[in-house]
């Protein structure tokens, strides 16, 4: 039988050659230039081997095995890529949606950690000025007694002690009233939590209410809260919608 004479050889390397190509390799282990891409190199492949089976020794022809191998090593190349391209458009949907449920939270109150409370005033229905802060707490467990101390800089402003509470999100509320008896000025003020059980501490997180302002990207491209002068935070972080 002839046999077909060709100056160029091919053989299982060859093929081998093209698999590393997908996986950012060249034959000798280093990295790959540019990326070759997954169809380009599909079409690379059948080429070499139609050529190759074109061209092989008919005394040391290919193995079925060995052909089996390099086909299922660029069937799931290919099919790796595909589903690279399937999960970047799963999440490109998931974040859009992620901007959607974000823009529904514009104008609400949310809690988050940050030790910041604001005093503001308001009016009733009966024309009697008032004033309100709110803040939260989070217990890891639960204390007989947790004591809210309110500053402003580092002078303590009020002192509240809210007793013993369970845990979990724990809310109150200031007056405005200090340690004296008199009303403070609206504005924001700091607080910090000692929170005690049978006199040993019990972990305690500072929360605080802010208004959302806006939503926006950050520089990363995940959408991220506007709460004014309280900066801003991740959808994430918030930890409770009012």
């Amino acid at each position: 039988m002839a046999t077909s004479n060709t100056d160029t050889t091919y053989s299982a390397s060859s093929l081998f050659n093209q698999i590393n190509k997908a996986n950012g390799l060249n034959s000798d282990g280093t990295k790959v230039s540019k990326e070759t891409d997954a169809e380009e190199l599909q079409n690379q492949f059948l080429t070499l081997l139609t050529a190759q089976l074109q061209n092989q020794d008919p005394l040391n022809p290919l193995e079925n095995t060995e052909l089996t191998s390099q086909l299922a090593q660029i069937n799931t190349v290919s099919g790796i890529a595909g589903i690279s391209e399937k999960i970047t458009a799963l999440m490109s949907a998931l974040n859009n949606n992620q901007g959607i449920q974000a823009a529904s939270i514009i104008g609400k109150n949310i809690l988050t950690n940050g030790n910041q409370i604001t005093l503001s005033s308001y009016t009733d229905e009966s024309g009697n000025t008032s004033s309100a802060a709110y803040g939260g707490i989070k217990l890891e467990s639960n204390a007989d007694k947790v004591i809210v101390k309110i500053t402003n800089g580092s002078t303590e402003v009020r002192s509240i002690d809210l007793g013993a509470k369970n845990a979990g999100i724990v809310s109150f509320a200031w007056d405005g009233i200090d340690n004296y008896g008199n009303l403070r000025t609206d504005g924001n003020y700091k607080f910090t939590v000692e929170a005690t059980q049978q006199d040993s501490g019990v972990i305690a997180t500072t929360m605080q209410y802010s208004p959302v302002y806006a939503v926006s990207r950050n520089s990363t491209g995940d959408f991220v809260l506007d709460l004014g002068d309280k900066g801003t935070i991740k959808l994430d972080d918030v930890q409770q919608i009012i």
